[in-house]
């Protein structure tokens, strides 16, 4: 017993102090990250370049959107390492646990679950350029990538990439679309639709405002009413909340090499922006990443001047949609998407390949994450130990009622009486059961000639007392009905307690940066 209690604190010790060091880790400063987030769960981000200097890193981790936080201690999770680069297109897939991407001309895919990351084949008629962006059109499941196709008669063009397939083709080029860089895309369930906001040709940058319709070959630009208009800026954010009727976008390197901090809402049932509260020099971010879950915003990264590409003095950022304010910290609204089978809970998996570790520490993130695979952990441990603890005793009761009949206190003719530690067992019921179906012959009906002999002997019972199987049954029912309950009988203390999620999913969205 105290093995087991010992075994089961080392146990313990052991997941406390994987999770404490998933906690204690602070990524590298980046911008032009590649990021998706599934909402409610978690904001992946993998790569992007250090600021300040010109190479790429591979780190990739997790910001919980599913757990508490202050914005100067972010729940972050490393995951394993992924791709390198700085904005190139990448969007989470229909499967919802492969990232795929398009890096040096050639696909990749990064496996949520699993944290693997596969090179897969090279992309035809690639343009190959490094400053692009895609969004998921979940009519088809295509990667929709702006510029991306080489150069036709016009110019590049927008193209349209199949993961399953690994297959591409080309749109007729849109301009005002296809001859930018470094600009924003998102999808938007709500209006069936892409959105593409900005860019940047050499030095001069855009406010170039297109939709492109789900499985449509051809952009449109979009007509807004009102007079709020965001400015042209390049390397912003521009994410879809509420299911897509909300699309947020957040600052940008704007005009005259100025690094923003504005936040404007694009209404897409009135087609109209609201402008929000500026984050001021502390938010000042370009080359951002951004996700959404229930009404707020998490801005990770970017830098915060052109010159030197400074990092962000803060950074992760938190916007509240419902108060239009910048906040001090993360706090999850509304229902919370249940685990998914299962770092806790993982993502479902499909042939393309995802998590297949736990995702406790990936989707819950933090201290709750730790506390979450203790509880498991010992409450898996009690049950297993308990159930052990209950067969013994039904296998110890089920020995003793098959043993001979001369073996058990008294005469074979009185009520045999099973014992341990001179009090009578039953486990759940299961005794009086097993017994009453019992063939054994060492119950079988006293024979006809000595019957008689051995009820003459018998003082004191009446002519009508059962013997032989009947007399067993009736014996043992004596003993069920007086014994009792097993919910009233002692258990086992339990070390930890589990504690339930409760949440309704919600529909990923993608992040097209």
């Amino acid at each position: 017993m105290m093995a087991r209690i010992i075994s089961t604190i080392l146990l313990c010790l052991i997941f406390l102090h994987v999770a404490l060091a998933q906690t204690s880790f602070t990524p590298q400063s980046t911008w032009g990250s590649a990021s998706i987030y599934i909402e409610g769960r978690a904001f992946y981000i993998q790569s992007g370049r250090p600021n300040g200097l010109q190479t790429w890193v591979t780190q990739t981790f997790s910001i919980s959107l599913a757990t508490a936080w202050n914005v100067t201690a972010p729940a972050f999770t490393q995951l394993k390492n992924g791709l390198d680069g700085h904005v190139y297109p990448s969007a989470l897939l229909l499967d919802g646990v492969t990232w795929g991407a398009i890096r040096n001309n050639t696909y990749f895919t990064y496996n949520l679950n699993r944290q693997e990351l596969t090179k897969k084949n090279p992309v035809a008629n690639f343009n190959g350029v490094q400053a692009l962006a895609a969004a998921r059109d979940p009519s088809t499941g295509e990667l929709v990538i702006p510029a991306a196709a080489l150069p036709t008669l016009n110019g590049n063009a927008t193209m349209r990439f199949g993961p399953t397939t690994e297959t591409q083709s080309t749109q007729p080029r849109f301009t005002d679309v296809d001859g930018h860089q470094y600009y924003t895309i998102v999808a938007s369930d709500s209006a069936q639709a892409m959105f593409y906001f900005g860019g940047l040709i050499v030095n001069e940058v855009f406010a170039t405002f297109a939709k492109l319709d789900y499985g449509s070959p051809a952009w449109a630009a979009v007509t807004v009413s009102g007079s709020v208009t965001p400015p042209a800026r390049a390397v912003s954010c521009l994410v879809a909340a509420y299911g897509g009727t909300k699309l947020i976008l957040m600052g940008g390197e704007g005009a005259n090499k100025t690094v923003l901090s504005d936040i404007y809402v694009f209404d897409v049932a009135t087609s109209t922006w609201t402008k929000g509260p500026d984050g001021g020099v502390t938010r000042q971010r370009a080359g951002h990443t951004c996700a959404v879950s229930g009404d707020n915003l998490v801005f990770y990264g970017g830098y915060s001047s052109v010159s030197g590409r400074l990092p962000v003095p803060e950074l992760v950022s938190v916007y509240s949609l419902t108060a239009s304010a910048w906040q001090q910290a993360f706090v999850p609204a509304g229902p919370i998407p249940s685990p998914i089978s299962s770092p806790g809970p993982s993502l479902p998996d499909s042939g393309s390949g995802s998590p297949g570790k736990s995702k406790v520490g990936a989707i819950a993130g933090g201290s709750g994450g730790a506390v979450a695979v203790i509880l498991i952990a010992a409450l898996v441990f009690w049950t297993r130990r308990r159930k052990r603890s209950q067969a013994g005793k039904e296998e110890e009761v089920i020995h003793l009622a098959q043993t001979p009949s001369s073996t058990l206190p008294g005469s074979p003719h009185n009520n045999p009486q099973l014992y341990r530690g001179n009090s009578v067992m039953s486990v759940n019921g299961k005794l009086a059961q097993r017994l009453l179906s019992n063939e054994d012959q060492q119950y079988a009906p006293i024979v006809p000639e000595k019957a008689a002999q051995a009820k003459d002997s018998a003082v004191g019972h009446p002519e009508s007392m059962p013997w032989g199987n009947e007399r067993l049954k009736q014996d043992i029912m004596n003993i069920v009905t007086t014994t009792p309950p097993p919910s009233s009988l002692p258990r086992g203390p339990q070390a930890c307690a589990a504690t339930s999620w409760q949440a309704t999913p919600r529909n990923p969205q993608d992040v097209g940066m």
